[in-house]
């Protein structure tokens, strides 16, 4: 298959999905999340690969889902406004979920900042690496959304309810280092090092008896987890839809883009 918006490469057992718009700060159009889907189903069905790591060009991981496309659409055709955001709700649940049910190893290199989605979903993957200049936030509330790909489900089980309230509901920026404190990294790397060192982890975990590999991972992600994860994804996404039907969030987003134009002129 051919990628436009990712490099793809296999070697050694390892898939290496390289989210590549690094002009785009890596973000999340359509192009970027169906291709991500594709390349993950293309690991799951191919034998030789036992993990994957995804990571981005440039200077970024990804700032996240591009809400740029929400400046664009028609509010006075509300008939093709209601196809447009069922259209991305869509296609967010097959993006969440593609995560949420693969069955072999996952490692995400965030070598820069992880925005939004990319932060969000980075929180399904075994394990999550970042590099010394990585930060990870998450500004649903400030930018009248709310959270997703399991969020609100997963960020206070993984750092305590009081801090997952700082990043979902405030969107505070957490560095590399407050966020291993918080136990959204394994580790942090020197940016010079960070992807040899992660992918040393990534054959080392190709080398373990695939099928003792994919075991123990259902054992940890087993199917009731997996099935409650479905359906928090589910409730975020619906409500998050209603979101973006609403005047807050349209008022919100063009006030957001106004406001990068008015800097970029200074």
């Amino acid at each position: 298959m051919t990628f436009e918006a990712l490099e793809v490469t296999v070697a050694g057992g390892v898939q290496v999905i390289v989210l590549n718009q690094p002009k785009r700060k890596n973000a999340f159009n359509a192009t970027q999340y169906n291709e991500v889907i594709a390349a993950l189903e293309q690991a799951k069905n191919d034998p030789a690969v036992r993990c994957v790591v995804i990571t981005g060009r440039g200077d970024y991981y990804s700032s996240g889902n591009d809400l740029s496309v929400f400046t664009a659409i028609d509010l006075s055709n509300k008939e093709k406004l209601e196809q447009e955001l069922a259209d991305a709700k869509a296609m967010l649940t097959r993006f969440v979920n593609s995560f949420i049910f693969f069955p072999k190893i996952l490692i995400a290199a965030l070598n820069g900042p992880a925005i939004g989605v990319a932060a969000t979903t980075a929180q399904h993957c075994d394990f999550v690496y970042g590099s010394e200049s990585c930060t990870i936030n998450t500004p649903f509330v400030p930018l009248a959304q709310v959270p997703e790909a399991c969020s609100s489900f997963t960020f206070p089980r993984i750092m305590g309810p009081l801090k997952a309230n700082e990043m979902l509901l405030l969107g505070k920026k957490f560095d590399a280092r407050q966020a291993l404190a918080a136990n959204l990294l394994n580790d942090v790397f020197p940016d010079k090092e960070f992807m040899s060192r992660v992918m040393a982890i990534a054959h080392q975990i190709a080398q373990s008896p695939p099928q003792s590999l994919f075991a123990s991972k259902k054992l940890i992600r087993n199917e009731a987890l997996v099935a409650q994860l479905e359906q928090i994804a589910k409730n975020e996404t619906q409500v998050l839809s209603e979101r973006w039907a609403s005047e807050e969030f349209m008022e919100t987003i063009f006030s957001f883009f106004s406001n990068k134009k008015s800097q970029s002129r200074l």
